[in-house]
């Protein structure tokens, strides 16, 4: 590789130290809009109220943060639980905290499984003969498993999570007639 020398290598060191300076200034100045003083942070007590397990209260506290002020309350989050603003959230002009406790069960249920019904064509019955059951059909059995979630207490959506068949459906089979009956 031939290594590059005089004018040309000059002005590729300037553009990429040029290129730097851009950068950081962009970065700079993109930082500066949106951050937090260290003063706004730590105003004085704020009151907040909480919303939490069916009850409200308002607190008064000196905590940065939502997480802090539920850990002084003694106010427990599970990993489920939906808690709005997040707990990172620092509660300067922060006026409330909901707190949705989310829960989850699963349920087998027995389904019975309708059994379709297929048609045979025969030539050897006329079209105005009736129709015969050459199979009776049979209902078919599965097991499909649910997973139910609840937000405080109140059911808000269901999810299939496994459908297990335990006894498959038998079709029906009917003949009917396409030709003329022999007579």
């Amino acid at each position: 590789m031939k290594k590059q020398t005089g004018q040309f290598s000059n002005f590729s060191t300037q553009r990429r130290l040029l290129w730097l300076s851009l950068c950081f200034i962009f970065l700079l100045f993109g930082c500066e809009e949106g951050t937090i003083s260290i003063d706004e942070n730590v105003a004085g007590p704020k009151t907040i109220t909480i919303f939490v397990d069916g009850t409200s209260r308002s607190v008064t506290s000196e905590a940065g943060t939502v997480r802090q002020l539920l850990q002084e309350e003694a106010i427990t989050v599970g990993d489920t639980d939906e808690v709005t603003p997040p707990l990172f959230t620092p509660l300067t002009g922060l006026e409330s905290i909901t707190i949705v406790r989310v829960n989850q069960s699963l349920e087998v249920i027995e389904e019975s499984v309708p059994f379709g019904r297929e048609f045979i064509r025969s030539d050897s019955m006329g079209t105005e003969d009736p129709a015969r059951i050459i199979q009776g059909g049979r209902p078919g059995l599965q097991e499909v498993t649910v997973r139910i979630i609840f937000r405080d207490g109140v059911e808000t959506e269901r999810q299939i999570v496994n459908v297990n068949v335990i006894e498959e459906a038998v079709n029906e089979i009917v003949m009917i007639g396409t030709g003329v009956a022999a007579g």
